[in-house]
């Protein structure tokens, strides 16, 4: 009886996994939802994912920050996540590091199902994807790639050039910190703590660094008839670039076609390969080409026509070259560390004696920069040729 009772088990644990495997090779999750997803009951699909409203916002704002490199490490995608969401955190009420690195290793974001004990991974879903495939491909390529240097844990909000100022004197990066004085009072200040430097222990007021950096900033605002020229110039490039689409499609459709091709053969001859060695190398070079043919099958589908129209997908960077002191003023420390990366090209240098030195600006505030500069007017009657009569 135990040993009929033993077989009863393993067939119905068997069967129990029969059925699941189809379930999800049919592109349905069967595990629990995962954070930003929750399941419900639709009449064709029966229990799927479906995106559980605030959360998939943030996780896909997430995704794309570090796709982009607006979030540049693990640590600042947790810093945005404990910010804005109320996902697992710790005892201390901060979320754990391996939360966020296993969230953005889910290619179920993706609309992919990946369960390595079946030996499943990237399998189309039914479920709506939060991010694209290429988003997704980015964000590993940034995992395992060379990351910058992860921010601060305890980065203090109080100090938000801590870090992107240089002292003037050696060009190391200036450190802050609060100074109490006698009378009890807090004073806030920044500091060079370079060995060998002339200005080190030197303290600068806070007032002062910020003040200088934000008179810069307020100087980027470009002249309202030069912004609605950049503007006019943005919106003939993006009709010229929707104009392409066509036929850049038709290149990526050929592309997709020869790598499918391709698959073919190389499943022939992994069909009929004897050898360990071929069949693993077969497998390897079978998963990148339906890599590159899923990358492929996602461009073809966004190159057909554009997601957004103009105004949705330049409003909010016109907005910022119109005026980036705005974003700064807001107070939110994620907007001002956006605003140091999107309007400066390297860190500034502050001085005690000059202040400021001469800020090295990205492109389009150079460029806008260089239009305002320039000296414009009518030549006069004479200077290139001999004045006529009539002149």
């Amino acid at each position: 009886m135990a040993a009929q009772g033993e077989l009863e088990r393993k067939q119905n644990r068997r069967q129990v996994i029969q059925k699941m495997r189809a379930r999800v090779e049919a592109g349905y999750w069967l595990f629990s939802p995962v954070y930003g997803y929750k399941y419900a009951k639709l009449p064709e699909h029966g229990k799927i994912l479906v995106p559980d409203e605030p959360r998939a916002t943030y996780v896909r704002q997430a995704f794309e920050g570090l796709a982009s490199g607006r979030l540049r490490s693990i640590m600042e995608v947790t810093r945005f996540l404990e910010a804005e969401t109320d996902a697992p955190r710790n005892k201390d009420g901060n979320i754990r590091l391996t939360f966020v690195t296993e969230l953005l290793r889910r290619s179920l974001y993706a609309g992919l199902i990946t369960i390595p004990k079946w030996s499943i991974e990237n399998h189309p879903g039914k479920h709506e994807a939060l991010i694209s495939y290429q988003t997704f491909s980015r964000v590993q390529e940034v995992l395992d790639g060379k990351q910058p240097a992860p921010a601060r844990k305890n980065l203090n909000q109080d100090f938000p050039l801590r870090g992107f100022v240089n002292c003037g004197c050696c060009d190391k990066p200036l450190t802050a910190a609060w100074s109490t004085s006698r009378s009890g009072k807090r004073h806030p200040y920044y500091l060079c703590q370079t060995k060998g430097c002339e200005m080190r222990g030197e303290s600068l007021r806070r007032a002062d660094v910020e003040g200088a950096f934000e008179e810069v900033l307020k100087s980027l605002k470009p002249a309202k008839p030069l912004l609605d020229v950049a503007t006019a110039m943005f919106r003939d490039a993006w009709e010229m670039r929707r104009k392409s689409l066509k036929a850049a499609a038709e290149g990526i459709r050929a592309s997709v076609a020869a790598i499918g091709a391709r698959i073919d053969k190389l499943m022939d001859r992994l069909v009929d390969a004897e050898s360990d060695d071929m069949i693993s190398a077969y497998e390897a070079k079978l998963k990148k080409l339906q890599h590159e043919k899923r990358l492929g099958e996602e461009r073809l589908a966004n190159k057909t026509t554009p997601v957004h129209t103009f105004e949705e997908s330049f409003e909010h960077a016109i907005r910022f070259l119109s005026n980036p002191w705005k974003i700064w003023a807001l107070g939110r420390f994620d907007l001002r560390q956006a605003v140091l990366r999107l309007a400066f090209a390297e860190p500034l240098s502050y001085d005690r004696r000059t202040g400021l030195r001469t800020a090295k600006t990205t492109l389009p505030f150079k460029y806008l920069g260089d239009f305002s500069a320039m000296k414009c007017g009518m030549v006069g009657p004479a200077g290139l040729e001999p004045a006529t009569r009539p002149l």
